[in-house]
């Protein structure tokens, strides 16, 4: 990946980032798709189950070659896939996201 950002116009200036964390603002991300989400928009949301049933709270999201979620629920922490078979529904104005389990995945999980 390159990227260039002004006022760092050689590899020595470039180099003296090196280490730092570099964010953006909300205002400035750029539009997402019906179906995308912002990591930190998921965490903190509420996650139930298909009967409505709290399961626990997104503590984090991992974002890698599948996308998980970490889950902190009254049985401790599990992993949930982020993909639409078993999140069906996210209603980020409600603060809740609603998991579709695959039996055995989540037996323990409630």
């Amino acid at each position: 990946m390159v990227a260039h950002f002004t006022g760092l116009d050689d590899r020595t200036a470039a180099e003296s980032l090196r280490g730092q964390l570099l964010f953006i603002g909300t205002e400035e991300r750029r539009s997402l798709d019906a179906d995308e989400y912002w990591p930190d928009e998921l965490v903190g949301l509420t996650v139930i189950g298909p009967q409505g049933e709290a399961l626990g709270v997104v503590v984090d999201v991992v974002v890698a070659a599948q996308d998980r979620l970490v889950v902190e629920g009254a049985s401790g922490r599990f992993d949930v896939p982020f993909v639409a078979e078993l999140v069906p529904e996210v209603d980020l104005s409600a603060r809740v996201l609603k998991l579709a389990p695959i039996p055995g995945l989540f037996d323990d999980v409630s």
